[in-house]
């Protein structure tokens, strides 16, 4: 049971500012200051907790292996079929089979184990028909009805793989949980590093500037759609800038580097951005499923 991208992301980042805290001349300079050092003791915990339940799901059993080489296969071929007819429907200005086709290899990989089939199926049923197949312009592209009836049967073999082992899905679910608590509690103690940081500011700037660069910036490992980026005021970084998602209670403040990361659902949303309640900036943003998009602001 291999680790999914957002808990491998997870885990390069927390052991990568780990390390940096770790370093002894670090430890010297918060080591007095409570606030910052019992934070800091509580990180190295989840850290190393997450770390070992890294290991217990990354060690394989019978068919893990040939199950996930599978999976990858399935989304490498679906993923070249799916690019493809997304040119063709550029070519034709066909927006929504546009839309319906626009998934990645890297974000059909990382699907459910349990969604792949029914992702296959409703593509083949909905996108892949008989009439797109025999398109004379469609069949330019080199995608015929062998091509796709390989990829759903073998989208089906999967799909036995996974459901003759439950154990082996609910020890994955099980993992996961229990992983995504401990990523939880590191994110609360990266809150409250970000809280704690500017004491530094005036006697140790280096070991804040360390810190922002070695610390988590991007978190995928619970949530997989969102936005992320830099708030800039006439190109330079706004520490404390405020990122409001318009009609909802849910804001969030930049770090000391001026880069936030904010979770949300699929779909169209208005992000507001301002420093000390001025200088606003407001933008219509669309947000995909499973993928965290870059948007950088300059307010000016």
């Amino acid at each position: 049971m291999s680790l999914n991208k957002g808990q491998n992301s997870e885990l390069v980042r927390g052991v990568t500012l780990e390390a940096f805290l770790a370093v002894p001349k670090n430890n010297l300079i918060y080591k007095d200051y409570l606030p910052f050092n019992r934070t800091r003791l509580n990180f190295g915990m989840n850290v190393d907790k997450l770390n070992n339940y890294a290991k217990d799901k990354e060690k394989t059993v019978a068919g893990t292996v040939t199950k996930s080489e599978l999976k990858r296969d399935i989304a490498k071929r679906l993923a070249i079929d799916l690019k493809l007819t997304k040119d063709y429907a550029i070519f034709i200005k066909d927006t929504k089979l546009k839309v319906l086709v626009n998934y990645s290899e890297t974000t059909i990989n990382d699907m459910k184990d349990a969604d792949i089939l029914p992702f296959v199926s409703n593509l083949s049923e909905k996108v892949f028909t008989t009439a797109l197949l025999t398109n004379i312009v469609f069949m330019t592209y080199d995608i015929d009805t062998t091509d796709i009836a390989g990829i759903v049967a073998d989208a089906n073999k999967f799909n036995e793989m996974i459901g003759g082992n439950k154990k082996d899905e609910n020890e994955s679910s099980s993992a996961n949980d229990a992983m995504d608590l401990v990523i939880e509690d590191i994110h609360s103690n990266v809150e409250s590093f970000n809280n704690t940081i500017d004491y530094f500011a005036d006697t140790h700037p280096e070991f804040v500037s360390g810190y922002h660069k070695n610390k988590v910036k991007s978190i995928t490992g619970i949530r997989h759609e969102g936005l992320q980026g830099i708030v800039r005021r006439n190109g330079v970084v706004q520490a404390g800038a405020t990122v409001r998602l318009v009609g909802a209670e849910k804001s969030i403040n930049t770090d000391g580097s001026g880069h936030y990361e904010m979770y949300l659902r699929p779909g169209n949303c208005t992000i507001e951005v301002s420093v000390n309640g001025l200088f606003k900036q407001t933008r219509l943003i669309e947000v995909l499923y499973r993928q965290i998009i870059e948007i950088d602001f300059d307010l000016v």
